[in-house]
């Protein structure tokens, strides 16, 4: 945002975020001490060290406006919907909506949880964030990491993955899951379908832990 040098735009609960980690050191020494206390984790330290191997111009820009659940911007033509929809990946991940266009840009939001421990989704949380997203008329989605998709492409994928977790239900055990899903399916899981199966399986022993 510092390079760019324009006015950007967060939810209230990013902003606070990232004037934290304005007080944060981004040293290769400071990034290895918050991955030993539990603070950062080694993916995203490993990330950043690969992405950005010296750091010394970092400078973490606080945005400029914030809202709290949904704001309208007018482009001029063109308007941009931005609502905060959360989900396991990022509790304070957006949408932003084009409806002119009928695009939606999903970001990261619908990716697991990699901060605390396994990757894992929660099937609960994500059938809310799948309510949010569900609501606008969209024909082409735009993700974090992949291609675009059609509308078809991206809801069979959020279908094959919301009756994965309806099958995992709040089975903990890896065998009985993959049992269950041949059962019904009457074929193993694909790679693909056995790393949603064991990221649910991660979601359920997270939710025992905790509660």
């Amino acid at each position: 945002m510092k390079t760019i040098d324009h006015i950007t735009i967060s939810t209230d609960e990013t902003k606070k975020k990232i004037e934290y980690m304005t007080t944060l050191k981004w040293d290769d020494t400071s990034l290895d001490e918050r991955v030993a206390t539990g603070e950062e984790i080694e993916f995203c330290r490993d990330m950043i060290k690969r992405e950005m191997p010296t750091r010394d111009h970092l400078q973490l820009k606080i945005p400029d406006i914030t809202f709290t659940h949904k704001m309208e911007i007018d482009l001029g033509g063109i308007t941009c919907v931005i609502e905060h929809v959360g989900g396991v990946h990022a509790d304070d991940s957006c949408i932003i909506y084009v409806p002119e266009a009928k695009v939606m840009f999903l970001g990261d939001c619908i990716y697991q949880d990699f901060y605390s421990g396994d990757w894992s989704y929660d099937q609960q949380q994500l059938t809310i964030l799948l309510e949010k997203i569900k609501k606008y008329e969209v024909e082409h989605y735009v993700t974090g990491h992949q291609d675009p998709k059609t509308h078809d492409e991206m809801w069979s994928f959020f279908d094959d993955l919301t009756s994965i977790g309806e099958m995992v239900g709040e089975e903990t055990d890896l065998h009985q899951a993959v049992t269950k899903f041949h059962e019904v399916r009457k074929a193993p899981p694909t790679e693909e379908q056995l790393e949603y199966i064991e990221n649910f399986i991660s979601g359920n022993r997270k939710t025992m832990r905790n509660s």
